[in-house]
């Protein structure tokens, strides 16, 4: 699982273009900018969620896979 959230966490930063961006920032944002990260970071979550069990679906068919053999 460490795997996954090391994916995860790459994916994560890049989504929005910038890797060094942080969801907690000490300048003041317009109600725009405000609403706009908000729904970025429910867009990320949901991806993150969605990632996370494909993940866990491949590894439970390889796991399936390797008793086959």
């Amino acid at each position: 699982m460490s795997n996954t959230r090391s994916v995860l966490a790459s994916s994560n930063s890049n989504l929005n273009g910038n890797p060094n961006s942080t969801s907690s920032t000490t300048t003041s944002l317009s109600k725009e900018e405000f609403s706009r990260n908000k729904i970025i970071e429910e867009i990320r979550d949901e991806y993150e969620r969605k990632i996370s069990a494909i993940v866990f679906c491949l590894q439970e068919k390889s796991e399936e896979n390797t008793d086959l053999n």
